[in-house]
């Protein structure tokens, strides 16, 4: 009877951890997408399980050797290029 009962205990916390990791993967991401849109701010909608990660590995499709590079002090293009990619699709 008692070996029953911590059955029981522990399927009931497996299920409230995974109902919390789906929460926190999958509906939060959704609704912080669309708060932000409804404020005015667009960008490329999260992707289950790991949002835009797979977007982010995208080649820029520029040669990335060094001596390519153009000297300029806006290095958050050249840092971050899916930001660039993104502000060009989507906006400021």
């Amino acid at each position: 009877m008692v070996l029953l009962g911590i059955f029981a205990l522990l399927a009931i916390l497996a299920l409230v951890l995974f109902l919390k990791l789906m929460f926190s993967w999958w509906i939060s991401p959704i609704q912080r997408n669309r708060k932000f849109q409804r404020c005015g701010f667009q960008g490329p909608p999260p992707h289950f399980p790991f949002g835009n990660i797979k977007e982010m590995k995208k080649k820029n499709g520029v040669d990335s050797s060094f001596g390519s590079l153009m000297l300029t002090h806006d290095i958050h293009s050249t840092v971050f290029p899916y930001f660039s990619r993104w502000q060009k699709s989507h906006g400021n």
